[in-house]
């Protein structure tokens, strides 16, 4: 472990010690459960603030992140990076390791911020919609259909990627 994460800083390292420890737990699980396909949720949150648009991929890390999510941004990275390292090292026995990162879908941890008490898109929500090609947030059928899709025999050759869920938000460059 880093030095500067062992020191506890606060909230920071904790973000970023509990969401690597998620992915850890999950991947651990997995293996000693032979599981044959495993998925992770990822994030944008992982490009630099200023990153060139459309984002490249190769502008991961490339750059200083947003200072009011770079722990989050970092924690994610790790489940980036930590899928593709998987996919190479378990793909010899069969195993395909991928991730989902999804865009703006209501949930119970934002929903405050994105639906008003009527249900109607807060002007939050409406600024994200503006700026998402598919013209609306997503739904859960979406990331479920893109899950089906990874766990069938249809993605057989697919292993190490991100599949980015969020209607085309980054590629608008965001908000």
């Amino acid at each position: 472990m880093a030095r500067w994460l062992a020191r506890g800083r606060g909230p920071r390292d904790e973000l970023i010690r509990e969401n690597l420890k998620i992915q850890i737990n999950v991947i651990d699980a997995a293996y000693r459960h032979g599981a044959r396909k495993l998925l992770f949720l990822g994030s944008s949150c992982i490009y630099p603030k200023h990153a060139p648009q459309p984002i490249p991929e190769d502008a991961l890390l490339t750059g200083p992140l947003e200072p009011t999510n770079s722990a989050y941004a970092v924690a994610k990275a790790g489940v980036v990076q930590l899928t593709r390292a998987l996919a190479l090292e378990l793909s010899f026995r069969g195993v395909r390791v991928n991730a989902i990162a999804p865009g703006f879908f209501v949930g119970d941890q934002n929903r405050a911020l994105l639906l008003d008490d009527v249900g109607g898109l807060t002007a939050r929500a409406r600024t994200i919609v503006e700026h998402t090609p598919a013209g609306r947030l997503g739904e859960p059928d979406d990331l479920v259909t893109t899950l089906l899709w990874l766990c069938s025999p249809a993605s057989r050759f697919v292993t190490g990627v991100v599949v980015p869920v969020d209607g085309g938000f980054n590629s608008f460059g965001g908000v």
